[in-house]
């Protein structure tokens, strides 16, 4: 089924959540306005499942199961990746920190924050999609399509979320069946980004590094510092369609204006914005 050794996890019982996990928004706006009757809301049988990427996934791929017996609404059945990739998140973070907690006891918390910023950073979630050939099953919208969005680090990347939180939802949020899966993916990389880690030098109280800098927390750290509060990231401009949409985020300490940053994603703009706040700063 794949070239690759790490495939999706197999025996899905219910299908729906693997499907939703593989529609982007894009896909889900364009149905929804072109079909408008209910009859318009059934799952083909053909088209969504004749992909090689579901064959021996599920227990049972000679019939569909029906919406009930897994309690998921009619109108959820066509929900995009997002709720999914919101939850794939968490468990990714909590995961991977847990993961490097246990592997590096001798890494300072810093350091061990920085590493699981880039275990988990949209570029290397999309890696971890194109193992999985994730770009190539993506349920788009014909504008995505056009764009380029198969091949779209943030789309692949909030694929990989959105698949990990399905994962979590069908083994009926059992954590350790989630665990012996994503280990290996971290495994996989982790020495060569914890060399990059190491690489990160001190010089007259700024931080220096080639690979990453985890500046939302050097700029948190100041604000506790110097004001006792925490930084707050504000959306002031969305532009763009659903699958290349640009966010322009400020980040403010007690209501004034340290930065701006703008990004495709909300955590890369308002990671921009705190690069910038802390230029201002002088900091950096």
């Amino acid at each position: 089924m794949f070239s690759s050794p790490y495939q999706l996890p197999k025996f899905w019982n219910n299908r729906y959540l693997l499907q939703q996990a593989l529609t982007h928004r894009s896909h889900t706006n364009e149905r929804n306005s072109e079909q408008k009757n209910k009859e318009a809301h059934r799952v083909p049988v053909s088209s969504s499942y004749s992909s090689p990427l579901y064959e021996g996934v599920f227990q049972n791929s000679s019939s569909i199961p029906s919406r009930r017996r897994f309690g998921v609404a009619t109108t959820e059945l066509f929900q995009d990746n997002e709720r999914l990739e919101f939850l794939g998140d968490a468990i990714l973070n909590f995961l991977s920190g847990e993961f490097l907690y246990k592997k590096y006891p001798e890494k300072t918390e810093g350091e061990l924050t920085t590493l699981r910023a880039m275990l988990v950073d949209t570029n290397q979630l999309a890696e971890f999609a194109k193992m999985l050939d994730l770009g190539d099953h993506l349920h788009l919208g014909r504008g995505a399509e056009q764009g380029g969005a198969r091949k779209n680090p943030r789309i692949l990347g909030s694929a990989f979320e959105a698949v990990i939180g399905a994962y979590f939802l069908e083994r009926n949020s059992n954590i350790h069946e989630v665990r012996s899966y994503v280990l290996p993916f971290f495994e996989l990389v982790v020495e060569k980004l914890s060399i990059s880690v190491s690489s990160v030098s001190l010089n007259n109280s700024k931080i220096e590094h080639r690979a990453t800098k985890n500046y939302k927390s050097q700029l948190q750290e100041w604000a506790l510092a110097k004001h006792g509060t925490n930084p707050s990231y504000v959306v002031v401009k969305e532009s763009g369609p659903d699958h290349a949409k640009t966010f322009v985020i400020e980040v403010q300490v007690k209501g004034e204006s340290y930065g701006q940053g703008s990004g495709r994603k909300k955590q890369d703009a308002e990671k921009d914005a705190a690069r910038d706040a802390l230029e201002r700063l002088g900091l950096l």
